[in-house]
Parts: structure tokens; C-alpha cells; sequence
């Protein structure tokens, strides 16, 4: 094995592998000592920094890229429902810039407006924030810059 990717669960987990935040804190931060001591080891996809700080970087979905399936339906990111557009149909201009896109695209907290780690983790999970009855990403606490 050449290297290691850790993803977080997105959407609702069996309840035989939910995690409590505190678990997976653990998990984050011993994922961290492995890359610190050298390890071919990072994580997949994001984990708001107000979470857990780390070298988790956050998702471009539906501002950097797209995912697009074998009938051409387009959605932000491949683990979300919400469905963009179909490339068969519309060009890819008009499903990058359609009002779902543009919904998916302006799914950041207010709180993270203002945070000093929006450059790097971007608002954290937006599949995540469509599930969740709050509006987003689940991790999110309070902003990084209000908690030092």
C-alpha cells in the first residue's frame, strides 16, 4: 500500500458505525500523529477546522468542480442528492451556472463568514448541510477565529 485516504461518513450513518464527536476527534487527531511521523495518510474529503483543526482541506464541489455521472446528470459533488442539471440536455455552462448550482454555492454559514479558516475549509460539507436540519455542515461550531 502506497498511501491511505481517510473520508468522514457523509449522510446518516448505521448506527453501529455513528461516531460521537468525541470519537471522532480521537480518530482525527491520530489520523494527524500518522502524517506528522511520516505516513502516506490525508484526508479525503473535509472537516470544518472549528471541528477539529487539522490538515483537512476543504471541498471545492461546485466551485472548482463537478461530478457527472454515465447519463450525464450533473450534481456538485458525488455525495450529494442534489441533481444540477444533465449534460445531455443543457451545455455545461448553463448547468455550471444554474439556480441549483448557485443554491449549492451559497450554502456557507454566516458563521463562517467571518472565520479565518473559510480559505481553507470553505464552510465544510454542503452535502452534508442539505441533510441537515440545521442548514450546514453538522461540524460546524463556532468560527476558528472566535475560538482562540
Amino acid at each position: 500500500m502506497s498511501h491511505l485516504v481517510f473520508n468522514r461518513y457523509v449522510g446518516l450513518a448505521p448506527e453501529n458505525i455513528r461516531l460521537s464527536n468525541q470519537q471522532l476527534i480521537s480518530a482525527i487527531h491520530t489520523i494527524e500523529q500518522s502524517i506528522h511521523l511520516g505516513a502516506a495518510v490525508r484526508f479525503g474529503n473535509c472537516i470544518p477546522q472549528c471541528f477539529a483543526k487539522s490538515s483537512s482541506s476543504g471541498c471545492m464541489a461546485g466551485t472548482a468542480f463537478i461530478s457527472v455521472d454515465v447519463q450525464g446528470n450533473v450534481k456538485p459533488c458525488n455525495h450529494s442528492a442534489l441533481s444540477c442539471g444533465n449534460l445531455l440536455e443543457n451545455s455545461l455552462q448553463e448547468t455550471w451556472e444554474s439556480d441549483e448550482m448557485n443554491f449549492w454555492r451559497q450554502l456557507l454559514p454566516n458563521q463562517c463568514q467571518s472565520c479565518s479558516e473559510l480559505s481553507n475549509c470553505h464552510g465544510g460539507c454542503r452535502a452534508e448541510a442539505l441533510r441537515a436540519p440545521s442548514g450546514f455542515d453538522p461540524l460546524i461550531f463556532k468560527p476558528a477565529l472566535e475560538q482562540n
